[in-house]
């Protein structure tokens, strides 16, 4: 939900209405926008991935964590 925030904070909505209301021969330039806002979602994507394995915590780490608790 975080990543679709986000993607669409970056959208000028005025800018994609009058980009859409182009004739058919603006379709090229919109097919390239288009591509490179996928390339940026995709990579907040891989950000939000990394993002959670680094925050995932490895069973040893758990079980490291316990031992120094109860011994």
């Amino acid at each position: 939900m975080k990543a679709l925030v986000a993607a669409l904070k970056q959208v000028n909505i005025d800018e994609v209405i009058k980009t859409a209301a182009l004739p058919v021969a603006a379709a090229p330039a919109a097919a390239s926008a288009a591509a490179s806002a996928e390339a940026e979602k995709k990579e907040e994507e891989k950000k939000e991935e990394e993002e959670k394995k680094e925050e995932e915590v490895s069973e040893e780490e758990i079980a490291a964590g316990l031992e120094s608790l109860f011994g």
